[in-house]
């Protein structure tokens, strides 16, 4: 059983409430991580960082969408 609970007042610049649960079998890896990269070695963390702030991630359009606010979902 899972129990949510909010705080008694809630800041009202966003009213919606987004729950996310996830699971899954563990990968029995060593994990690092870093900010928000997460990889298998310091590292690997490491690369990470550099290689986002030498711009080799690409970039992905995407419309921006207010907060809770998914559009018209089909």
């Amino acid at each position: 059983m899972i129990t949510l609970a909010g705080a008694d007042h809630q800041e009202s610049r966003y009213p919606a409430l987004d729950v996310v649960i996830l699971g899954g079998t563990p990968i029995r890896e060593p994990v690092a991580w870093g900010g928000p990269f997460v990889m298998n070695t310091k590292a690997e963390v490491l690369q990470a960082f550099e290689d986002f702030q030498a711009g080799r991630f690409g970039q992905i359009p995407a419309e921006r969408l207010p907060h809770g606010d998914l559009g018209e979902v089909h």
